[in-house]
């Protein structure tokens, strides 16, 4: 099991995210098991359970079980932590396909495989035939469930050479190469595919990094989400502004092969909403955390901070207040949002610094 963990070097006045500790795990791996492994590890470390801001874990049932999940015995050391499962890999979770297009996706590994590993001699024609084609590229991606962005770059490689593909199975002409035909008339499908999963991935690449606060995070997922409303609204008016592959296609389509791809993105909003509205009230720091000059003092928010951080909620308002009274700070448009609050935000604003620097530990 790797512990990987974010925190604020005094010494250094940075923030660090370093590799913790890889710890063994022999027998079996439920979550008591799990726990006794960690809490020999920090007893022995001398680490304060009080000093853990917030857990992130990849949401298995060792970890999130509700009587001996690790996060529940940490949190009976730890009553304030703060636990949440993954962003990236939550995001990814709901990229998930509907039935119809998991269809057209599986059938299209089966193609890729086909094409690759149904027979050697089979396999050297078709790299040979791409060459003579002049082909864009000279072979199919091949798919693995556990590369996340592996979807679309399988679909995008199939969609630059499907002319080359197609024509290549028809000169087969045997059963296997037909059956397998058949899968590459569903090119509306397959079009919509290439650009979605374009758009799942770019948002999967622009979560990873290191250095990332969890408001960075939670704002991509926040836009991504309003883009949905925007890409479903294309669909359903066949405007296809985003999505260029299917203008590509040039093909009449029906009411229902329309309504596949809108219910997708329907159900694909649906599931970014429900996983990540545990992340609501986070996403009301965020404003805080990079802009403390411009956030209202009196709203909602400021319940939100008592809450997850054990503030006091005056002397927190009266604080910012005074700093987003202080000319002196206004440098915060100038240096990260890191720099600013461990080098240039002086002591007097105890709470603030709090607030801000347990949300910059917060691993997305």
């Amino acid at each position: 099991m790797s512990i990987f963990v974010r925190f604020l070097d005094i010494e250094c006045k940075t923030f660090r995210e370093e590799l913790l500790t890889i710890l063994p795990l022999k027998g079996n791996t439920r979550g008591e098991d799990l726990f006794k492994v960690i809490d020999e590890f920090i007893t022995k470390s001398n680490i304060s359970y009080d000093k853990i801001v917030s857990l992130s874990t990849d949401g298995a049932p060792a970890m999130i079980g509700k009587e001996k999940g690790v996060v529940k015995r940490i949190r009976d050391k730890n009553p304030g932590l703060i636990s949440y499962q993954c962003i990236i890999h939550q995001a990814a979770l709901c990229g998930k396909l509907s039935a119809t297009l998991k269809e057209v996706m599986d059938s299209f590994v089966k193609l890729v495989n086909f094409m690759r590993s149904h027979s050697a001699l089979q396999y050297r024609h078709f790299k040979e035939f791409l060459f003579e084609c002049d082909s864009a590229y000279s072979d199919l991606l091949q798919h693995n469930n556990v590369r996340w962005l592996s979807k679309g770059q399988v679909i995008e490689r199939f969609w630059l050479i499907k002319e080359q593909v197609t024509s290549f199975l028809q000169n087969l002409d045997t059963q296997g190469a037909k059956k397998h035909l058949e899968y590459v008339t569903n090119i509306l499908v397959v079009a919509f595919l290439k650009n979605i999963l374009k758009y799942l991935n770019a948002l999967n690449a622009e979560l990873q990094g290191n250095g990332k606060l969890i408001c960075d995070l939670i704002q991509s997922v926040s836009a991504f989400r309003r883009k949905l409303d925007i890409f479903e609204k294309d669909i359903a008016r066949q405007e296809f502004v985003h999505f260029p592959t299917i203008l590509e296609y040039k093909k009449e389509n029906s009411e229902e092969d329309i309504a596949v791809l809108t219910t997708f993105l329907a159900d694909l909003r649906n599931e970014f909403a429900t996983r990540f509205q545990d992340f609501a009230e986070m996403g009301k720091l965020s404003l805080f955390l990079k802009s403390p000059f411009e956030v209202d003092v009196a709203a909602e928010w400021t319940d939100v901070t008592a809450k997850l951080f054990n503030l006091s909620k005056p002397s927190l308002q009266m604080e910012i207040i005074d700093l987003q009274e202080d000319v002196s700070l206004q440098i915060y448009k100038t240096v990260s949002t890191e720099e600013f609050w461990v080098k240039h935000v002086p002591v007097k604003y105890e709470n603030c610094k709090k607030l801000a620097i347990n949300l910059a530990t917060m691993f997305g």
